[in-house]
């Protein structure tokens, strides 16, 4: 068209928006080196949806290792497995015109130091589709301290985010 505005309250704008309407936002990021190692380009799909429940962040409630909060000090060179926790109803539900659906959250997981984190994304299991929210992380051969990032993301634009530094070895 001409480039005009739309009329939001125009019933097959209304109706538009109540299905979800697909975006596609292309980013840029860089370094600053001005290497081609240094840029990172993609895409990225929002869905722009009206709806009378507005979406709730998850909540990252807590980092498990073994089973019990991550404090440390984590085992030198060896693999350890974080979980994370997330809090009471951070996975919503909600209509889409395929029926009610539930938030699959995901996860990305960073590490400060020389240890590695294996597995960069997880996601929790929901509604019959698969999932392993955990992530693996091979702890580094010589003490330092480290600091672990996870960032939940509901893939409706809520993100939350915790860290945990912990040493490593004795």
């Amino acid at each position: 068209g001409d480039g005009g505005t739309f009329d939001f309250n125009d019933p097959a704008v209304q109706q538009v928006l109540q299905a979800g309407l697909p975006l596609f936002v292309g980013y840029e990021a860089t370094d600053g080196s001005g290497t081609p190692e240094g840029v990172e380009r993609g895409v990225r799909r929002i869905t722009l949806r009206s709806t009378d429940a507005p979406n709730q962040n998850p909540v990252m409630q807590d980092v498990l290792w073994n089973d019990a909060p991550l404090v440390g000090p984590l085992p030198l060179d060896t693999e350890v497995t974080f979980t994370p926790v997330l809090g009471a109803g951070s996975q919503e539900t909600y209509s889409t015109e395929d029926g009610t659906k539930t938030e699959q959250v995901f996860y990305s997981w960073f590490a400060t130091g020389e240890g590695e984190v294996v597995a960069l994304r997880s996601l929790e299991p929901v509604d019959g589709k698969p999932g392993d929210p955990t992530t693996t992380y091979n702890t580094p051969k010589t003490p330092e301290r480290i600091t672990l990032w996870v960032v939940a993301r509901d893939g409706r634009g809520g993100t939350d985010w915790t860290s945990r530094t912990v040493d490593v070895g004795p």
